[in-house]
């Protein structure tokens, strides 16, 4: 039967009333987003499944405890309420309704996680975001955070940290258009997982519309504003269940239609759901009247928490599922009204996929006389994100979603009513087409699906070289990329090519396979053929230009780590690293190039090429700040096992030993080091090897600091700066801003710090007694009793390992000491040893701008002065980095006399920087 026919058909068997009266039973069921009520609607799409003739019906429960894991996956944490309530009791201005948030009105009232109050309530202050900020105390508040902030982990930690009860949500998608709406916050946690896990921190918590927030974000800036909340919130440790089914076919290899069971929205996603026992129901229907052939691969529906639930059932089927599985089809977020664009992720790289070529070829030829609302955007680059994550190559299930773009995410205003029923329909039609063509594709017809495909991926190929061509040959040089590198562009984006013609050999003849294979081959030599003459012909020079753009020193490092994947699926939560150790991936790890790096790892490319194919793969430049975040996070994934790196590079106690000493570093010296762990290659040990090397050069005699700094700013320069990287100074937190080398030095056992709130300095050794414990708290941070003012007194040195002379700290002694006129108040906070908080005034801090903040730092104003003085500036390689060391003593003394001469030699010359133009008149 031709497409179009089908489409007539099964326009004809689709029930409309039967979709939208499912659709809301399901919602309905769904909307208390309690995990009773995740039991009850599992139970309710089981009983519609069973009436839609799908045999094979099983509910599988998987614990809802908090800690299991499925491929990095923690499952949640059960939890259960009936009411929840925050009632103002005390207000500077008329709040018209006191009753702010209750969960009997609507559910999105309480956020899924709250913890029980007493039976009579809690009575709180309510603070705003800002006043947060700017150092209230925050201790047993409710804090009402500002619209454009959601509740995610890293404002979630703050607050914790900060000692809060809970917090308000008046973040909404849509606010003006339904001022009356609510959120639903389906993650509100302490780290980047969806869920609460067991031993997170218990908080309660509220969403109201911005109507509500906007009145209590008023009330709480005039005066005293309190409520009264109440909440009978339990988590414990229960069990949530997936539902699956199936459509059996002539193998055992399957298809799955996967759908979210448990997210309280009629669209997102009970549509999806019911969708997809509507297309199994309908080709039941085909099947048995010999409309339709009987299909070669078994259909699957699996309906269960997004993400979580998928992982554990493909956890539960296997390691690695392309030799039972040929795809799946995400149903969640189907459109469901006119004029909303739709985009179609294809399968990406990591699993790739012969139904994206049906994809695109029946996205081109929908028939709009008879779908005139269904209108696809193809992403052919794919994507990884929220169930798309199982395409990943350690999984290897490949996945293509139809998601539209709603302006109501998460909105309670999506209701019943925002559902368009011939819409519905419509999508649903061309959902059931495609699901048909890939169950029944056979040897009979795949022949000309293959043609169709080999079309497509000639086009593909062309397409891609057309642009590369119009990029490098724009101007004389190469615009973008030089030839060698668009030549490496062509033959990654023929693998990708490759692969998805290559997917088709468990169903046509390899005879057929190859024929389409030799045709992309062809394609791709006369590509790159075109490439070379036309790059020969437009500039002569061109082959012996470097990659373009490719400037920073972690390129070069990235070429020597080739890494492999180590464990199944994409590391998201982090469940083998210590709680306090975790930490924001790049991308949130789905949603961005490095998802495309982790799923393309193999262990023969090394992680530079790999970051250059996800940017030709993502469409999305990677500059050296994304490739050094890119670089870090792969290092520390290894760290934890979840990446095995071979090194082609790798450097050694002994070697850092053998260049600090060429250095000029000398037994019994006292040393104060800015160190910079990335800038070198893979170090054996990392950090613990580098202290090690540094404790064997000094010897017993020898004192070696580090800065540790911190920011513990509420007011710096007349700005409040206090924000998310805010803390309160505590002497015994390790969580420093100046690199890993410091924070793993503050663990060492004798280790001192100083108390200093923001210019800490930890040190061992004979002297550390001297320079650091005579730095009081409301002392200037680089006065002469720092540690700074201590290196001059006891004939110290400045080590500069791997960081660049842009963190010369000892530039602000120079400034102190000659009492510089733009040095400022600054008011910041530190914990006492009983816990209590001191705010302190520290006079003559550092803020602005300065001229050697530049990383250039041998270039800026005041080092090619002392240069030229005769500053020596002693230095040895060691991988691809250097160690500069500089003598204090030197160095105060041609900076003083260099200062004298010149007081605003550490001010920029930019007359766009407003703090050095100002000060330097």
């Amino acid at each position: 039967m031709e497409n179009k026919d089908l489409y007539l058909k099964i326009m004809e068997i689709l029930d409309e009333k039967w979709l939208i009266d499912n659709i809301e039973r399901l919602w309905k069921t769904e909307l208390g987003q309690t995990f009773a009520d995740y039991r009850n609607a599992a139970k309710l799409t089981a009983g519609i499944m069973k009436e839609a003739g799908i045999i094979g019906i099983e509910k599988i429960s998987f614990p809802a405890d908090g800690k299991t894991i499925y491929q990095d996956k923690i499952s949640p944490l059960a939890w259960n309420a009936t009411c929840g309530s925050m009632t103002i009791i005390k207000s500077p201005v008329h709040i018209e309704d006191k009753v702010v948030a209750d969960y009997k009105r609507h559910p999105f009232h309480l956020i899924k996680g709250s913890v029980s109050t007493p039976a009579e309530g809690l009575n709180v202050r309510l603070i705003t975001q800002e006043q947060l900020f700017h150092g209230q105390d925050a201790k047993n508040t409710m804090v009402i955070l500002d619209a454009d902030t959601r509740p995610t982990y890293e404002i979630v930690r703050y607050m914790l940290d900060s000692g809060v009860t809970g917090w308000v949500n008046t973040s909404l998608s849509g606010r003006y258009t339904t001022p009356d709406g609510i959120c639903w916050v389906n993650a509100c946690t302490e780290g980047p997982q969806w869920h609460v896990h067991l031993g997170d921190r218990p908080f309660i918590a509220f969403s109201v519309s911005p109507k509500a927030g906007d009145a209590l974000l008023s009330a709480a800036r005039k005066g005293e504003l309190t409520a009264n909340i109440k909440c009978d919130g339990k988590r414990h440790k229960g069990k949530v269940d997936i539902v699956t089914g199936t459509i059996p076919g002539k193998t055992k290899k399957e298809l799955w239609l996967i759908g979210h069971l448990y997210e309280p929205l009629p669209d997102d996603n009970s549509l999806g759901v019911i969708a997809g026992i509507s297309i199994a129901k309908t080709l039941n229907s085909l099947f048995d009247s010999k409309i339709l052939p009987m299909p070669r691969f078994t259909l699957r529906l699996i309906f269960g928490l997004e993400m979580y639930g998928f992982a554990a059932y493909a956890d539960k089927r296997g390691k690695n599922l392309k030799n039972e599985v040929i795809g799946a089809i995400n149903l969640d977020g189907l459109a469901c009204r006119k004029r909303e664009p739709v985009n179609y992720w294809l399968s990406p790289q990591g699993s790739p996929f012969f139904g994206n070529y049906l994809v695109e070829d029946m996205a081109e030829k929908i028939p709009s006389e008879i779908l005139p609302d269904v209108r696809f955007t193809v992403k052919r680059e794919g994507a990884y994100f929220d169930d798309m994550f199982l395409a990943d190559s350690t999984t290897s299930i490949p996945v293509i979603w139809p998601l539209r773009q709603s302006a109501l995410h998460h909105n309670s205003c999506q209701t019943m009513e925002i559902l368009e029923p011939a819409v519905i329909k419509q999508q649903i039609s061309f959902q059931t087409v495609l699901t048909a063509r890939l169950l029944t594709t056979n040897s009979r017809n795949v022949e000309t699906l293959i043609k169709q495909a080999s079309v497509l991926a000639v086009r593909h190929l062309n397409d891609e070289a057309a642009d590369i061509m119009k990029n490098l040959l724009k101007n004389k040089k190469p615009a973008v990329r030089d030839i060698e590198e668009a030549k490496l562009k062509i033959k990654c984006s023929y693998e990708t090519e490759k692969k998805q013609i290559e997917d088709f050999s468990g169903i046509a003849s390899p005879a057929v396979v190859a024929k389409a294979l030799r045709l992309l081959s062809e394609t791709k030599k006369n590509l790159i053929g075109k490439l070379e003459t036309s790059g020969r012909k437009e500039n002569k020079n061109v082959f012996s230009q470097p990659f373009s753009g490719r400037k920073g020193i972690c390129w070069k490092i990235s070429e020597t780590i080739v890494p492999s994947r180590n464990s199944k699926g994409f590391p998201y939560d982090l469940a083998k690293v210590p709680k306090a150790d975790r930490k924001y991936l790049p991308d949130g790890c789905l949603y961005g190039p490095f998802s495309r790096i982790l799923a393309n790892m193999d262990g023969k490319r090394n992680l530079e090429y790999l970051i250059r194919q996800a940017e030709w793969e993502s469409k999305q430049a990677i500059t050296d700040s994304m490739a050094r975040e890119y670089l870090g996070a792969i290092e520390f994934l290894s760290e934890y096992g979840y990446i095995k790196n071979r090194y082609t590079l790798i450097i050694r106690k002994k070697d850092i030993i053998v260049a600090l000493e060429k250095a000029g570093i000398e037994s019994g010296d006292l040393l104060l080091v800015h160190s910079g762990l990335a800038y070198f290659g893979h170090i054996e040990g990392g950090a613990n090897t580098v202290i090690d090397a540094f404790l064997e050069v000094l010897g017993a005699k020898g004192t070696l600091l580090f800065p540790t700094f911190t920011r513990p700013f509420i007011y710096f320069n007349g700005d409040c700066l206090a924000g998310l990287r805010y803390r309160v100074y505590d002497s015994k937190e390790t969580s420093v801003y100046v690199g890993k080398i410091p924070s793993v030095f503050l663990n060492r056992k004798d280790v001192v710090r100083s108390s200093h709130p923001t210019h800490s300095v930890a040190g061992i050794g004979p002297l550390v007694q001297k320079c650091l414990l005579e730095h009081k708290l409301s002392d200037p941070p680089a006065c002469r009793r720092s540690p700074f003012g201590k290196l001059l007194d006891y004939g110290g040195k400045m080590v500069w390992f791997g960081a660049g002379l842009a963190s010369t700290t000892f530039f602000h002694f120079l400034e102190d000491e000659l009492d510089m006129p733009y040095l400022a108040e600054a008011v910041c906070r530190v914990k006492k040893a009983d816990g209590s908080v001191r705010t302190l005034l520290i006079d003559k801090h550092l803020p602005g701008h300065r001229d050697f903040y530049r990383n250039s730092g041998e270039d800026t104003k005041i080092y090619r002065k002392l240069i030229e003085k005769g500053l020596v500036i002693k230095k040895s390689n060691l991988g691809f980095g250097e160690i500069k060391v500089i003598d204090a003593k030197q160095m105060y003394d041609l900076g003083m006399e260099s200062l004298r001469e010149d007081p605003a030699l550490l001010l920029c010359d930019d007359r766009k920087c407003i703090f050095c133009s100002t000060n330097r008149r």
